[in-house]
């Protein structure tokens, strides 16, 4: 437990190694006898007082740290707190004697966004397997660029949603990345500003040369070269779809064409990708809102990504559309018998 005992206070800054503190909003640090790392919200300054003590202005809570000799700590909770659950982060929305979010919160309407498209994606992806059902080849094509537009769509939506958690970023940092100048860029920020914030880099070091574990450079490296290789892609071809590109395409600023579009990818390449997607967000996310969870759920989640890419081009995808026609054929038959009768 931390402190002394029930009767003194003792000043956060005493009991904790200090690792970051971002505009008065959030701390991270050790504890200093286990080498564990403890996240406290911090929406004011603010003190823990050792087991047993009370205060008139805020509630003390017993957090358990797995895997130490430690079994609970106090701390001060004002407002959001983090829990674990089925492997990612969960905000106590209204539970527990925790405050609700308020309805016009712009977490909230970006999750509700989020909810609409995902529907919408289900409903792209059954007009894309019966047109394939069918066998109508116009249908395909145009199913394959609703199906992707889709996916980037989400893309899109789903870094909303993450930039504005309130156990995230705040105010300043939410407008920096809105200022980047595409899609692309602001997944980028926020990775940035999210390693910066949890390992305290400087804005003037590069994150590769700020002296801090090798371990978290190369997550850094990873993360980038997937935004790059498996989110660019997605967002660029969304891009085309959405303003119309579908045969010729043009350059920025629309002066002159670069040549043939792209073919539109398959059912099975654009649903791995869209996968990818889902976990590299995932691991994006996590990264905002806690490091110990970033630390904990990483591997996991990358390597997910890492068996999704074996065949993220969906080379695989003959012998899926010979199942999906010989489906629709043998419904087509189990009709007929059912009409006979």
């Amino acid at each position: 437990m931390l402190g002394g005992n029930a009767e003194t206070p003792v000043c956060l800054l005493r009991q904790l190694s200090c690792w970051r503190c971002v505009c008065g909003n959030a701390f991270q640090g050790q504890d200093l006898r286990y080498g564990r790392p403890i996240r406290m919200a911090l929406l004011k300054s603010v003190r823990v007082w050792a087991h047993g003590a009370r205060s008139a202005s805020c509630r003390v809570h017993r957090v358990r740290l797995p895997g130490t000799k430690i079994n609970s700590l106090s701390s001060v909770v004002l407002g959001v707190r983090e829990s674990r659950g089925q492997g990612t982060l969960r905000m106590q929305n209204g539970q527990a004697g925790y405050p609700k979010l308020p309805a016009d919160h712009p977490f909230r309407k970006h999750s509700q966004n989020l909810s609409v498209l995902v529907s919408g994606l289900r409903q792209a992806e059954r007009m894309h397997k019966q047109m394939i059902r069918q066998g109508d080849a116009p249908g395909v094509a145009f199913s394959r660029r609703m199906h992707s537009l889709m996916v980037g769509m989400i893309a899109e939506a789903r870094l909303r949603k993450i930039i504005h958690d309130p156990q995230g970023f705040n105010e300043r940092e939410r407008n920096l990345i809105a200022g980047s100048k595409s899609q692309i860029d602001r997944w980028k920020s926020a990775v940035d500003f999210a390693f910066r914030r949890q390992y305290a880099v400087p804005m003037h070091l590069e994150i590769r040369d700020s002296g801090i574990d090798s371990t978290v450079i190369s997550r850094h490296e990873i993360i980038v070269e997937m935004l790059d290789g498996d989110l660019k892609p997605i967002i660029e071809g969304r891009n085309k779809t959405a303003h119309g590109q579908w045969v010729w395409e043009l350059n920025n600023p629309e002066t002159q064409f670069k040549g043939r579009a792209a073919d539109p990818m398959n059912y099975l390449a654009i649903s791995r990708r869209g996968e990818i997607i889902d976990n590299l967000a995932e691991i994006v996310h996590v990264l905002i809102v806690s490091e110990p969870a970033f630390q904990r759920e990483f591997d996991r989640l990358y390597g997910k990504i890492s068996s999704t890419r074996c065949a993220i081009d969906g080379n695989d995808y003959p012998q899926f559309e010979a199942g999906i026609r010989s489906s629709g054929q043998q419904r087509i038959r189990s009709a007929m018998k059912d009409d006979q009768r």
